[in-house]
């Protein structure tokens, strides 16, 4: 099991989040027998607080670890129904801001946000027992896979949601207050360099694209004489969503491109020019000091290792070793990061036995 560790001070009670969650007698259900929906939920909980221990670096001591792939995989069906009662939220938010008494319109888009963050974190957790279970050849690795990139891609779907004009134009009614700030000043690398777009700062430029619009209008009216003005004014309140409202300058695309989570794995994956064997490892994204990895080698026949293979020379990114009895490769990321990171992609060298293999376009997990 992998244990990070920090010394930072956990000023708002992740880590007693985090052992809350441990600590829930649903979570027996997994040694036991079929998870119930409780027990789901509670899988939940706990990716969602190691999460937070993840993005904001702290140290939660003999309560850290990874999710095994059981649970990991329970807590993704439990995130899909939270992300569906999100995407409710979201498609529901103009009119329950309209509806809403005057100040408690924050609290609507606040609440939003955090479940929005509690996913974003969530998929920190649910890499890592990616990568855990595809290093130990758990047999639910497959299937963790498979979840995890479903989930991903209906948090895609949602945040397309998320990034229309008028909610993030409502969204950005939070600036200035400490949630985001809070958030963003907690967040350690690599998050803070992949900050999702509620805390890149989408919504203070659309704050500030408002607040020029309002002070531009409010000086045309001054400059009327009153009856016109105070017609103008009346005009201005019936359209507000319309009148006072007005894109960021910045591209919402370049927002999307960094709306999600760093993914935390890529597959990188090469074929022998025979075809009769592939090799693969998974590459994080979020380069940890010290963190080993595996390539492993494969039949294209059965999707079995090809220990048949075993005591063959392999190089891979320059470093030079031999397939186990298993057809693995062990290795150190610190020994072959920047050479895969200098490499584009599909040009990462694997050679066995001196002949190159053909690396396949990688695969984001």
């Amino acid at each position: 099991m992998t244990t990070f560790r920090s010394l930072r001070e956990d000023l708002y009670g992740y880590i007693d989040q985090l052992r809350e969650a441990l600590a829930d007698p649903a979570l027996n259900e997994f040694q036991t027998g079929t998870p119930s929906p409780e027990a789901k939920q509670a899988a939940a909980n706990v990716a969602v607080a190691l999460g937070y221990c993840r993005v904001f670096g702290l140290d939660a001591g003999e309560d850290d670890g990874t999710l095994p792939a059981l649970e990991a995989i329970a807590a993704i069906e439990a995130l899909e129904e939270r992300l569906a009662e999100l995407a409710e939220a979201v498609e529901t938010l103009p009119q329950r801001w309209d509806d809403a008494p005057v100040g408690e319109e924050d609290a609507l888009c606040a609440d939003l946000l955090e479940q929005r963050m509690d996913l974003w974190v969530a998929m920190a957790a649910l890499g890592e027992a990616a990568c855990e279970a595809f290093i130990d050849a758990d047999p639910l690795w497959e299937t963790l896979h498979d979840k995890l990139q479903g989930l991903a891609e209906k948090i895609e779907v949602v945040d397309r949601q998320m990034q229309q004009r008028e909610i993030l134009e409502l969204l950005s009614t939070l600036v200035g207050t400490e949630l985001l700030n809070n958030w963003r000043q907690l967040l350690v690398e690599p998050y803070r360099s992949f900050a999702p777009y509620w805390l890149d700062g989408t919504l203070e430029e659309i704050d500030e694209e408002l607040q020029k619009r309002f002070e531009q209008k409010s000086a045309w009216l001054s400059r009327l004489p009153p009856r016109r003005a105070g017609a103008a004014a009346a005009r201005e309140q019936a359209a507000r969503r319309t009148a006072e409202i007005i894109l960021a300058t910045r591209a919402l695309s370049v927002a999307a491109e960094t709306s999600n989570l760093v993914e935390p794995l890529a597959m990188l994956s090469w074929r022998s020019p025979d075809r009769q064997y592939y090799a693969a490892t998974l590459w994080p994204s979020c380069h940890k000091r010290g963190q080993e990895l595996k390539l492993r080698v494969f039949r294209t026949q059965d999707n079995q290792p090809a220990t048949e293979l075993a005591g063959a020379a392999v190089e891979f990114a320059g470093v030079q070793s031999q397939l186990t009895p298993n057809a693995e490769m062990p290795y150190k990321v610190d020994d072959v990061y920047e050479f895969v990171k200098a490499h584009s992609p599909g040009t990462v060298p694997l050679q066995i036995n001196g002949i190159p293999w053909e690396e396949e376009e990688p695969d984001t997990r």
